[in-house]
């Protein structure tokens, strides 16, 4: 995993998993994740703070479709409902290559299966229903970490955090002072009705803090939630019509900001298929466990509209292409004043057959932003404009061997005719053979760019239940490999190390997180048992 300069360096130890569902399918996971050449940024391991071993433990109990009931998990687990605006732990995605792909499908009560430490809930979530009805009701308590303001000196609890604290490093004093220190408790419920072409839902729920949250604000950040208790109500509905398929959610926070988004999927034609998505997201909307479709990270201050379609243009060849133009009402973190933008992208793709698959893309996003050039006396909103090529290939050169190659450039015109370039090239072989236990995929790739404004993104394999997408940035290589040995049908082994060089750094981050040299490297290990 990738970090920015000045952060931790260090993913945390994670994780065992218990399972069962109604196929009687237990499973048990330890990984053991990331570890730097720095010791300075290093979780303890059966020392110090970390005395019972692992950073995290996680565990679940989960049974499926049991008559009336059709979900529980006790223990850690998710929650999806709507489309995301009122309700969704979890990851969740948002514009991509597909166009199309703009509908979330909420899966309601699901065991947690992730590595993330603090978005999960913790306690017991049922759902139970008919063939037209479902009721979903859930509980959580536990621990999350955040950035501690003032300490009661009588206790030495935190009684007050300036922000919440979601990537789970606990390397340094700092981070090990946050680990844990709010505890926060959700409850509430969903219901559910449908039909063979409609869906109703409707979803509550309060978010309690044991601390109270008073962020460091900003003007363009004034309006985000602070306190220690926040409520959240949300309708949300999908609908079909012949060829047609109408979906939304609105949603209400306490404070009675509202916030919507309406979307629909037309296939036109079995060739030609378009998707059209508005949104609108007071700038006060405030809710904590929202991942809707945005253009920001925060589930507020936008209005946008976004068209996509998918064109089957020939057997061989596809065209996808979106179009998003958004509007933030108030300031935002680069813009001193309401401003606009749009997000566009045109890809090409040629699948001669089942194996062999290339695409071009462009990708083209303008944004305003504040011009501070010292030669302006006044500071004004002036465009940027990023830009990006790629050209992507997949083909086999055997049963068991494929290859992989992408090259991508990029440029990024800042206000004041500043222009910042970057390259990325990379060659994927990934092995896997029928009846064979072990498989691997192994990468290595060159960069340049001028700056992190021109870090380009690459997504990579990772270990059952991990992900990893690093930004590449400065001037160096990069390499990993990652290796899977089924030893048999109850143990799978997976293993993986990934090492960058910078050719133009002797020093990697800062602090106590600091790499003195040019080389970083991670190592995980996972193995799961299955009885």
């Amino acid at each position: 995993m990738e970090v920015l300069p000045g952060e931790a360096v260090l993913n945390p130890f994670a994780l065992p998993i218990i399972c069962v569902d109604n196929k009687k399918f237990l499973a048990l996971e330890v990984m053991n994740l990331e570890h730097y050449t720095n010791d300075a940024a290093r979780e303890e391991f059966f020392k110090g703070s970390q005395k019972n071993g692992f950073d995290f433990y996680s565990a679940h109990f989960c049974v499926r479709n049991m008559g009336i009931v059709k979900a529980l998990a006790i223990g850690d687990y998710q929650v999806q409902f709507g489309q995301g605006l009122t309700l969704w732990s979890g990851l969740g995605f948002g514009k991509s290559s597909d166009a199309t792909g703009i509908k979330k499908n909420a899966q309601g009560i699901l065991p947690f299966t992730s590595v993330d430490e603090n978005k999960f809930l913790r306690g017991v979530g049922t759902t139970v229903g008919t063939k037209h009805f479902d009721l979903s009701l859930f509980y959580s308590n536990h621990k999350v970490d955040g950035n501690v303001a003032a300490i009661d000196s009588l206790n030495n609890e935190a009684t007050l955090i300036s922000a919440l604290q979601e990537t789970g490093y606990h390397t340094i004093p700092s981070e090990m002072a946050d680990k844990h220190s709010v505890a926060e408790t959700i409850y509430g419920g969903h219901f559910t009705y449908r039909n063979k072409r409609l869906v109703l839902g409707a979803t509550g729920y309060k978010t309690v803090f044991g601390t109270e949250l008073n962020r460091n604000l900003q003007l363009y950040s004034q309006y985000q939630f602070e306190g220690k208790e926040n409520s959240n109500l949300g309708l949300d509905y999908s609908y079909i019509f012949k060829n047609f398929n109408f979906f939304g959610e609105v949603g209400r926070s306490e404070n009675g900001a509202i916030a919507y988004l309406n979307g629909v999927l037309l296939s036109l034609d079995p060739r030609f298929s378009i998707s059209v998505l508005h949104r609108n997201y007071a700038k006060d909307y405030q809710d904590l466990q929202s991942t809707a479709f945005a253009e920001n990270s925060t589930i507020a201050n936008e209005k946008a509209l976004y068209i996509g379609f998918v064109a089957k243009l020939h057997r061989f060849w596809t065209l996808t292409s979106y179009i998003d133009n958004f509007h933030f009402p108030w300031m935002t973190y680069l813009a001193d004043a309401p401003s606009r933008g749009y997000d566009g992208l045109a890809q090409i793709n040629y699948k001669p057959n089942k194996k062999v698959e290339m695409y071009f893309r462009y990708r083209q996003q303008n944004k305003q932003v504040t011009n501070t050039s010292a030669d302006n006396m006044i500071n004004f909103l002036d465009n940027s404009i990023k830009q990006n090529f790629r050209f992507n290939i997949v083909y086999p050169v055997s049963q068991s061997f494929s290859l992989k190659n992408r090259v991508e450039f990029m440029n990024y015109q800042m206000p004041g005719n500043i222009t910042y370039h970057g390259y990325l090239v990379y060659q994927d072989i990934a092995f896997k053979k029928m009846r064979c236990p072990v498989s691997f995929s192994f990468r290595y790739a060159i960069f340049d760019s001028d700056s992190y404004s021109a870090a380009l993104y690459a997504f990579e394999d990772d270990v059952l239940y991990s992900s990893s997408f690093p930004s590449y940035y400065y001037k160096g290589s990069r390499a990993y490999l990652t290796l899977h040995y089924k030893l048999n049908r109850h143990f799978d082994f997976w293993f993986r190390y990934a090492e960058t060089y910078y050719s133009n750094k002797n020093v990697i981050s800062s602090g106590l997180t600091q790499i003195n040299g040019n080389v970083k490297s991670d190592i995980k290990g996972e193995l799961i048992l299955k009885f």
